[in-house]
């Protein structure tokens, strides 16, 4: 429905577009700004961090595990159901919560209600929808309680890198559309006056069109930016070639892995710190502190690194990411399959937080690539490292010794730019590997809007 919804609205005239936009967004801030606020944002807030120590902060994470626990025990059917076999005894909540098969995004779909508390199914709640990297549709649910902690997570994440969402416009660039893609015309974009947002969307963001964006930018002058990776270097990367001036305090990444060469593009043009948080449906898993480490929120998940059979790695070792949210005792995911890899650090930070470290964070499993000698490779973004001349590039595995470069040129590309990537390429994936340079005038999205850095077809 929410799909048919947004169709009717890009038929309508641009201020009602706005209108009703706004009135969107306010509904869902009226959810934020319910109840103890000051509270919940005491619950929250990062500094606990620093005031903890390390055995104190697992001490309370493994309490509210095992709350959670009981709770998917006595009112989740999936888990009453499906897991009663395995039983839910042990010496801890981490040493039951580890008896617990993964779970996959198909099983959630296969599960739909059975994952939901059979007491409050009919209670109002939001429900998120996500397509992911297959374009299978999923469904999760949040009571308004999580969502809201969810909110105030968000907001504690901001104010720690020095914005304040409550009082500061932003702009926020992702995959939504504001226009119908076949205008030609300005606006392009819409102005949420509930929240302040400037959004931006990925599908009208061309060489053609990123002159107009800086009429809505020096007319509401936000003072900081959020959303895709991809879409953020786009706006930067303009700013920086045609001499628009845009100095925000701050960038926030999400829902894509931000790339070496990005964030360096848009820390040169803005002048500001580039900072990424990694979350999901199955909830928040990471967070960037400002000495520029991955942090795990140990009061509000359980998150895991495992091999290929499911059990842990060493530090160092790469692995996928599993999450446990201990927010949302409506539809709890336990042991969540994220599909993202990354692996534990052995360090602690100098930024004083006593938690967990993720390094190596090497983005999508589906992103790694199988060469003839099973040797598995992520991050093929270094490749364009320093590399002039290149917009854009998507990498295409056609076979394990056949690769495809599909690139937009810019002005500055030339043959020594292209023998310099093919040198590149052939230093990590082995000089017998076959590529292929594509010139295209744009790099196609998902439905969703983001850009996938490397695409294999090699099963």
């Amino acid at each position: 429905m929410s799909g048919i919804l947004e169709a009717l609205a890009l038929r309508l005239p641009h201020p009602l577009r706005t209108l009703a936009a706004t009135y969107k967004s306010h509904q869902l801030d009226r959810i934020r700004r319910h109840g103890d606020r000051a509270a919940l944002q005491a619950q929250v807030d990062f500094a606990v961090y620093r005031q903890m120590s390390r055995a104190a902060l697992d001490q309370e994470q493994a309490r509210r595990l095992a709350a959670l626990l009981d709770h998917a025990r006595q009112h989740i059917p999936f888990y009453r159901e499906t897991y009663a076999p395995t039983g839910w005894q042990g010496e801890s909540a981490l040493a039951v919560l580890a008896k617990l098969p993964l779970l996959s995004k198909p099983q959630v779909r296969a599960a739909g209600e059975a994952l939901l508390d059979e007491r409050h199914r009919k209670t109002p709640h939001y429900v998120g929808h996500t397509s992911g990297s297959t374009g299978s549709p999923l469904n999760f649910h949040w009571s308004y309680q999580t969502l809201r902690t969810r909110f105030a997570m968000r907001d504690a994440f901001y104010q720690w890198h020095g914005v304040d969402f409550d009082h500061e416009c932003n702009i926020r660039i992702g995959g939504r559309l504001f226009a119908p893609v076949s205008q030609k015309r300005p606006p392009f974009w819409l102005y949420d006056r509930a929240t302040r947002q400037l959004m931006f969307s990925i599908y009208h963001m061309s060489d053609t069109t990123l002159a107009h964006y800086t009429a809505p930018i020096q007319r509401w002058q936000p003072t900081f930016v959020t959303g895709y990776p991809s879409g953020i270097y786009t706006l930067a990367r303009y700013c920086q070639e045609s001499g628009f001036v845009f100095r925000p305090k701050a960038v926030f990444t999400d829902s894509e892995t931000v790339l070496d060469h990005q964030r360096a593009l848009m820390e040169a043009a803005w002048g500001c710190p580039v900072v990424d948080y990694l979350g999901m449906e199955g909830g928040w898993i990471a967070q960037q502190c400002r000495a520029g480490r991955y942090h795990t929120p140990l009061l509000t998940a359980v998150v895991e690194i495992v091999d290929e059979a499911g059990q842990p790695t060493a530090p160092g070792e790469i692995g996928e990411i599993v999450v446990t949210d201990l927010t949302n005792d409506l539809m709890p995911l336990l042991r969540y399959r994220t599909g993202d890899s990354a692996s534990w650090s052995a360090d602690g930070c100098e930024c004083g937080w006593n938690t967990p470290v993720l390094q190596n964070i090497e983005g999508r499993l589906d992103d790694f690539v199988t060469l003839p000698n099973g040797r598995k490779v992520g991050r093929l973004d270094h490749i364009f490292k320093n590399a002039s001349g290149i917009r854009e590039c998507q990498i295409v595995q056609e076979s394990p010794a056949h690769f495809v470069f599909r690139l937009v040129p810019s002005a500055d590309y030339s043959e020594a730019v292209e023998r310099r990537l093919r040198q590149e390429a052939h230093a990590r994936l082995g000089q017998d590997i076959r590529i292929d340079i594509q010139q295209v005038p744009a790099i196609e999205r998902t439905g969703r809007g983001k850009f996938r850095a490397v695409i294999s077809k090699v099963s």
